[in-house]
């Protein structure tokens, strides 16, 4: 069983991602913005995979994964990041690629995704 943290500001999308996580067997943290996001990662060192939200109030996904990547060097930066929106936009994917993401998915996402994202991405580490 493995920690996985879900930041998104759509409570219910929030609710869905977390309830397919736990039916999968793993435990999870919840933010509903990329700052609280943080203060989760930072009191959940042990956390294995983190799904994020592009575009939330207080701290956007973008700037978190960004935050991770460059400051949290030794903690957190080797935890696979999931993009969970419904952005689509190329440019923001490849700004997001480059920053270290290990998979984008456009919502609504299905329990189906979310499973094989956790498979291949927790095995991966």
């Amino acid at each position: 069983m493995a920690k996985i943290l879900v930041v998104d500001d759509s409570e219910s999308t929030r609710n869905l991602i977390a309830g397919i996580v736990k039916n999968c067997g793993h435990e999870t943290l919840v933010a509903g913005n990329g700052y609280d996001g943080l203060k989760q990662l930072r009191r959940n060192g042990d956390c294995a995979l983190a799904f994020i939200d592009v575009n939330m109030p207080e701290m956007d996904g973008l700037t978190m994964m960004k935050e991770i990547i460059m400051n949290e060097k030794g903690y957190y930066q080797d935890i696979p990041l999931v993009v969970v929106t419904t952005e689509d936009k190329k440019e923001t994917i490849e700004m997001a690629k480059m920053s270290g993401v290990k998979a984008w998915c456009i919502k609504p996402i299905t329990p189906e995704e979310i499973s094989s994202i956790l498979d291949r991405l927790l095995t991966a580490n």
